[in-house]
């Protein structure tokens, strides 16, 4: 297996990697490692599409998914290729988009307003709504990070299991 550094990772990040397996063994190898119940991660497992989440007992908003698919790789039939991610739940990622949309929006068209009046000789305060949607976006964005760092240690949980399945399946091979 190819050398993979998790910490090379940032905000929403994904990795991809060639494993020397041939994928149904492997597709199989996992879903019968998830859905053995014999660790406490909630595991959701379509097709060759495989889901991670942190255990219930221990998870929060901020709370990460690994989400990864293993597909053969086209160069070498014996292989297979690993792509995926690491970030938080659909939810929270909806809800940045949803905040970060408002905001630029509500931003762009109040301060658009604002310059029209401008250059038509009259007063407008809304001159000042794109850079207060700036500082708003900011705070968003800080906010994230402060989630993100919220969920470090959870993400270390998950790649020390992700790593573990891998291995698993070289120790049988040996």
């Amino acid at each position: 297996m190819e050398h993979f550094d998790f910490e090379q990772l940032h905000v929403r990040p994904r990795f991809r990697f060639t494993v020397p397996y041939e994928t149904a063994p492997l597709v199989e190898h996992l879903r019968s490692k998830f859905k053995s119940g014999d660790h406490p991660f909630p595991t959701t497992v379509v097709d060759n599409h495989f889901t991670l989440d942190v255990p219930d007992q221990i998870a929060h908003y901020w709370s990460p998914r690994v989400s990864f698919e293993i597909v053969e790789d086209e160069s070498d039939p014996s292989k297979s290729l690993v792509r995926g991610l690491i970030g938080p739940k659909p939810n929270v990622w909806t809800m940045f988009v949803f905040i970060y949309s408002s905001i630029g929006l509500i931003g762009l068209f109040l301060s658009m307003y604002g310059f029209s009046r401008r250059s038509l000789n009259h007063e407008s305060e809304m001159v000042w709504a794109f850079p207060v949607a700036l500082v708003l976006m900011s705070t968003a964005y800080l906010v994230s990070r402060s989630g993100q760092k919220m969920g470090a240690k959870q993400i270390d949980l998950l790649k020390t299991f992700f790593r573990d399945s891998w291995k698993e399946l070289q120790n049988k091979e040996d």
